[in-house]
C-alpha cells in the first residue's frame, strides 16, 4: 500500500491539516518551504491524469481553501500550487497529491528546504493552518 493511504488510514504517522469530504491535507514530510502541504483525495488514483474529472473538480475546490487557509496562516507572500505526473516530472509517490507551497519575499533564513521536518514544528504549523482553514471556512464546510 502507499504511504500516502497510510497517512489518510491511520497507519502512518502524518501531520493532518484538515480531512473533509473525502479529502485530506496533510504536511509534506520533507517540504520546500516552512507550511508546504499535500492535499490528496483519499480513495487512490496514481495521478492527476488518472483521476476522475469530478475528483479534480472536488479536488480542486479544497486545494483552493488549503491554500488560502496556508498562506494566512504561514504569513506568506504567495503559495505555488502543483502536482507532477510521472517519474520524469518529479513524482515520487504514486498517489495523486497536489503540493500548495508557501512562497515568501524574504524566506526564513533558519529554513533548509528538504530535510524531515521536526515533530514538534510539524504539529505547531498543522495546528495554526488548521485554525486558519477553521475561522476562514467555518460555515462552509
Amino acid at each position: 500500500m502507499c504511504v500516502f493511504c497510510e497517512i489518510i488510514h491511520g497507519r502512518e504517522k502524518g501531520f493532518i491539516i484538515r480531512r473533509e469530504n473525502g479529502f485530506t491535507a496533510f504536511l509534506d514530510r520533507f517540504p520546500l518551504s516552512p507550511g508546504h502541504t499535500l492535499v490528496v483525495p483519499d480513495s487512490h488514483f496514481q495521478d492527476y491524469l488518472n483521476a476522475p474529472d469530478e475528483v479534480l473538480k472536488e479536488l480542486s475546490v479544497f486545494t483552493k481553501k488549503i491554500a488560502i487557509a496556508t498562506k494566512e496562516a504561514m504569513r506568506a507572500d504567495g503559495v505555488r500550487i502543483g502536482t507532477n505526473v510521472g517519474s520524469s516530472a518529479g513524482q515520487v509517490i504514486f498517489h495523486l497529491h497536489v503540493h500548495v507551497i508557501p512562497a515568501y519575499e524574504d524566506p526564513p533564513q533558519d529554513f533548509r528546504p528538504r530535510r524531515e521536518i521536526n515533530s514538534e514544528v510539524a504539529q505547531e504549523i498543522s495546528q495554526r493552518i488548521s485554525k486558519a482553514y477553521s475561522i476562514l471556512f467555518s460555515d462552509q464546510s
